[in-house]
C-alpha cells in the first residue's frame, strides 16, 4: 500500500470517529463554535461572544459557522444556483462585515503575490473566465469518485482560480465541509479546518509551490494529513462534551433540572428568564458548581455554564483536547 494509500486511510477513519463522536452529542453547534474561535484566534480576529466558552445565542453572528449552515441549506435545498451560486454564498456569509463586494465574483486581474504584473510571482486567470472555469471544476469533481480527492481537489482548484478580490482561502475551506458532506463522509457539518491549515501554513505553502510546478502529490498528502488532524481534534472535543453533560446530569437528582443543563448547552440563558422559570433547577445546578453567573451583553447577568470555556478553548479536565496547541 503506499503512502498517499495510507494516509487516505487514515484521514476517512479519524473522519469515522467524528461521525460517531458528534452523533452523541446533544449540542453540536458547540463543536462548530469551538472550532470558530479557534479559526478567528488563528486570524487575529475579535471573536463576538457572550462569555468565554458559551456560543452566541444566533450562530450567524460568526461568519464562519454562517457558511457551514448556508452550505447545508444549499444541500437541502437541491444544490440551487449549482457550484457558482454557492461559492458566492459562502464568500457573502464570511466577507460581508469586510468586503463591500461580497458574495460577487471579481471583475479585475489577481496576482499572488503583489500589486501588479512586475512584482507578481503567479497571475490567476482572467476575470472573464472565471464562471466557465467553476463550471469546469464542478464537472471535474463529478468524476472524481474519490471523496476525499474530490474535497482537495475542490479548495486547491477554487484557490488556484481565485474567483473573489479577496476571502478565497475561506470560501475553499468552507467548500471542503460541503463536499465531505455531499459525499456522504460526514453526517453532521463539526469540521473546520481553518485552524488546522494556518497552524501548519508553510508547509501549505511549500505544497502549493509544487503545486504551480504541476506535482499534487505533496498537496493531496498535506490535504490528507490536515482532514485527519482536524477530525480527530474535533472528535476529542465531541468526546469531551459529551462526557462533561453526561457527568453533570448523573449529579441531579431532578428532570426539570436536566432539562436547564441541556437548555445552556445551546448558549447562556438571561438570569431573570432562568430564575422565574427554572428557580429550583437553577438552585440545584448552582449547588453542584455547574453553572455560574457573570454579565453578559448590556451587563445584563447571564447563566453559564462553568466548564463550557475549557472545553472550547482546548482543554477539559486538565487534559488537552486539541491536537494543533
Amino acid at each position: 500500500m503506499t503512502s498517499a494509500s495510507e494516509a487516505g486511510l487514515r484521514a476517512r477513519d479519524a473522519l469515522v470517529r467524528l461521525d460517531r463522536a458528534a452523533a452523541r452529542v446533544r449540542c453540536p453547534d458547540l463543536v462548530l463554535y469551538r472550532g470558530a474561535r479557534a479559526e478567528a484566534r488563528r486570524r487575529g480576529d475579535a471573536l463576538h461572544e457572550h462569555a468565554p466558552g458559551v456560543p452566541a445565542v444566533d450562530p450567524a453572528e460568526l461568519p464562519t459557522i454562517a457558511a457551514v449552515m448556508r452550505g447545508e441549506e444549499w444541500l437541502a435545498g437541491g444544490r440551487p444556483g449549482g457550484w457558482r451560486g454557492l461559492v458566492c454564498d459562502l464568500h457573502w456569509e464570511l466577507m460581508q462585515a469586510r468586503d463591500v463586494s461580497a458574495g460577487t465574483l471579481r471583475s479585475g486581474p489577481s496576482w499572488l503575490v503583489g500589486r501588479d504584473t512586475a512584482h507578481a510571482r503567479r497571475r490567476f486567470p482572467e476575470a472573464k473566465l472565471v464562471s466557465s472555469q467553476l463550471a469546469a471544476l464542478e464537472r471535474a469533481l463529478r468524476a472524481e469518485r474519490d471523496p476525499l480527492l474530490a474535497a482537495a481537489d475542490a479548495h486547491v482548484r477554487l484557490a488556484l482560480l481565485h474567483p473573489f478580490r479577496d476571502g478565497n482561502g475561506r470560501v475553499a475551506l468552507a467548500l471542503v465541509a460541503v463536499v465531505l458532506r455531499e459525499r456522504g463522509l460526514l453526517s453532521r457539518p463539526c469540521l473546520l479546518l481553518g485552524a488546522t491549515f494556518h497552524a501548519r501554513k508553510r508547509a501549505c505553502f511549500a505544497a502549493l509551490d509544487r503545486l504551480w510546478s504541476g506535482d499534487s502529490r505533496p498537496w493531496r498528502s498535506f490535504f490528507l494529513s490536515a482532514i485527519e488532524r482536524a477530525a480527530t481534534d474535533a472528535a476529542a472535543a465531541c468526546e469531551a462534551i459529551h462526557e462533561r453533560f453526561e457527568a453533570d446530569a448523573r449529579r441531579l437528582a431532578t428532570r426539570e433540572a436536566r432539562r436547564l443543563l441541556w437548555r445552556l448547552a445551546d448558549g447562556a440563558l438571561p438570569l431573570r428568564d432562568v430564575a422565574t422559570s427554572w428557580g429550583n433547577a437553577l438552585s440545584a445546578l448552582r449547588r453542584a458548581r455547574i453553572v455560574t453567573v457573570a454579565r453578559g451583553f448590556f451587563a445584563e447577568p447571564m447563566v453559564f455554564h462553568a466548564t463550557l470555556a475549557r472545553i472550547v478553548s482546548g482543554n477539559a479536565g486538565g487534559r488537552r483536547v486539541s491536537s494543533d496547541r
